[in-house]
């Protein structure tokens, strides 16, 4: 889900660092360990988007029932475009379904 209003201002600095905290996690096969991506995309015109860089920002295996997991991720590689949108995925294989909540924090600095 993309949250309308972000997209300029975190393309406004030349460095985005994330703090992902995720709990919540439920998996209906509990063999299975969810996995929480998230990567950077940028763009000029707030249509078309390509990944910042090569890769996932976060690539992290979440515990079930763990109170809570921080994660925390810098994409790096600057400057980025105009806008930038962060995207986020959980995933659990053998299609398994997971569910959590997750929540972001995103602190910009300028060059």
């Amino acid at each position: 889900m993309w949250t309308d209003g972000f997209e300029s201002l975190l393309g406004c600095a030349d460095w985005v660092y994330y703090c992902v905290v995720v709990d919540g996690v439920i998996v209906r096969d509990p063999e299975l360990i969810p996995t929480l991506y998230t990567w950077t995309e940028e763009g000029s015109d707030g249509e078309n988007w390509h990944p910042k860089r090569v890769g996932f920002d976060i690539d992290e295996d979440l515990e079930p029932y763990k109170p809570a997991t921080y994660v925390y991720g810098d994409p790096g590689a600057v400057p980025s475009g105009g806008l930038i949108r962060y995207a986020v995925a959980l995933a659990a294989f053998n299609e398994a379904t997971a569910n959590a909540h997750v929540r972001i924090w995103a602190t910009g600095r300028a060059g």
